[in-house]
């Protein structure tokens, strides 16, 4: 089962589209549970974190963000068309920030 992801934008312009948003975990999807606890860096190399969950559109079904857990501490939700995948270094790479 998924679960919407309203946080607390009632009110405010972004609350149509924070409606439209699922959050997706490691035990409702396969690729949820390899992405799961997966490096992401900067272009450089310094690491963000690591994969929390994904976000997808609920009505399209499309993929929209990867959070994560970030070293620094809190989460971070990063457009997945932002990201690419280094499987040199089995990691995601954040391109465009």
């Amino acid at each position: 089962m998924l679960h919407s992801h309203t946080g607390s934008l009632t009110g405010s312009p972004m609350a149509a589209t924070a409606r439209r948003l699922t959050r997706v975990h490691a035990t409702q999807s396969g690729v949820a549970r390899m992405m799961e606890g997966c490096s992401v860096a900067m272009r450089d190399g310094t690491v963000l974190g690591s994969v929390l969950h994904m976000m997808i559109d609920a009505r399209t079904q499309q993929l929209r963000y990867v959070v994560l857990a970030c070293n620094a501490g809190g989460e971070l939700a990063i457009p997945w068309k932002s990201l690419y995948f280094d499987s040199a270094a089995s990691r995601l790479v954040c391109w465009a920030w």
